[in-house]
């Protein structure tokens, strides 16, 4: 059937007032989570969405951080922040996530998604939602979430990080679009995008994304001498090759894997 498929039909299939997924490879180590986040939203019309921090299990490492967000994103916005996860201000951790049933049923066509051609199934659900309703994060942590190596969202080789990278673009055009969002957020959108459609082709030496995204980096006037430099080291794969030798010598790795 599909992750989307599947995911609106076990959503169609529930009764209750509120969802909360947990998905197989993640758990909720907090036992009032859903508590807390059924109390807030009884507490506060106007929201339909309430998430929370989480940790992060690295499956290759048998590590945790505790925390994330805490760790890597001081600020988490409230209220009206559609604009904000359009431009990747911040991310959801699905399992940490507790919606109101109304909302969805009233805001999300999954047969749109489907249409529309989209990977997976919960960044566009929080997109539609966030246009409709106000979202509130938790700073507790109620979940962890595990990190697999070449799982769907961490995938290892060039062609599928590409492929989910096109996805995550097509899939936010969409609601840009939908939405008429403003020149200059969609302008922020475009170059964000493409300094990472860049900067990942530059990484795995492949100069034709290369180029086509610092053609449109150009054109929006957010390129720079350091760009410049890198597309020049594309072009003489003898320079990358020794530049790339040099890091592996003197630069640490980190366990955290980035597009």
């Amino acid at each position: 059937m599909g992750v989307l498929r599947n995911y609106a039909d076990v959503v169609k299939a529930c009764t209750g007032k509120y969802i909360a997924f947990c998905h197989c490879d993640d758990f909720w180590h907090d036992p009032l989570k859903l508590q807390k986040q059924v109390d807030f939203l009884e507490n506060n019309p106007g929201y339909g969405l309430v998430h929370s921090d989480s940790d992060f299990y690295f499956e290759k490492t048998k590590s945790t951080i505790q925390s994330y967000r805490a760790k890597y994103h001081t600020i988490i916005p409230d209220g009206d922040v559609f604009e904000a996860l359009l431009l990747g201000q911040f991310s959801i951790t699905t399992p940490t996530a507790l919606y109101s049933k109304e909302a969805m049923d009233k805001y999300v066509d999954f047969n749109e998604f489907e249409k529309a051609g989209f990977m997976y199934e919960d960044l566009p659900t929080w997109l539609e939602l966030s246009s409709h309703v106000k979202f509130k994060f938790l700073t507790d942590s109620t979940s962890t979430y595990r990190v697999i190596e070449d799982s769907h969202s961490h995938p290892k080789t060039a062609a599928r990080k590409f492929e989910l990278l096109q996805g995550h673009y097509n899939m936010k055009k969409h609601f840009i679009r939908k939405y008429n969002v403003r020149r200059s957020v969609e302008r922020k959108f475009e170059v964000q995008y493409h300094l990472v459609k860049f900067n990942l082709a530059y990484k795995w030496g492949r100069f034709p994304e290369a180029e086509q995204a610092y053609q449109v980096l150009k054109m929006e006037k957010a390129s720079s001498m350091k760009l410049r430099l890198k597309m020049l080291f594309l072009q003489l794969p003898f320079l990358h090759r020794a530049l790339k030798n040099i890091k592996k010598i003197y630069l640490p790795k980190t366990s955290i894997s980035r597009l």
